[in-house]
């Protein structure tokens, strides 16, 4: 992770991001960083290149089932 130092904000603008951060129970920095990856989404192939990595990630491929199938099976396994 590389790290970001942005001078020169007014105070009124850090005691907002405060109070903001405050109410969500969030840190200063946490609050920040929120606000910049909302600001800048990622780009069709940023996301592409995520999912595939995600799916890497389980041994048995990529998740094929749907929603209704997992709600189905939950409500049947249930005592």
């Amino acid at each position: 992770m590389t790290d970001l130092l942005v001078r020169g904000l007014d105070p009124s603008v850090i005691e907002r991001l405060k109070a903001k951060a405050k109410r969500k129970g969030h840190s200063l920095q946490q609050e920040a960083k929120e606000i910049l990856v909302r600001a800048v989404p990622m780009t069709p192939e940023e996301l592409e290149a995520r999912f595939k990595e995600i799916d890497a990630t389980f041994t048995d491929g990529p998740i094929t089932i749907s929603i209704e199938e997992l709600i189905r099976e939950e409500r049947e396994n249930r005592p």
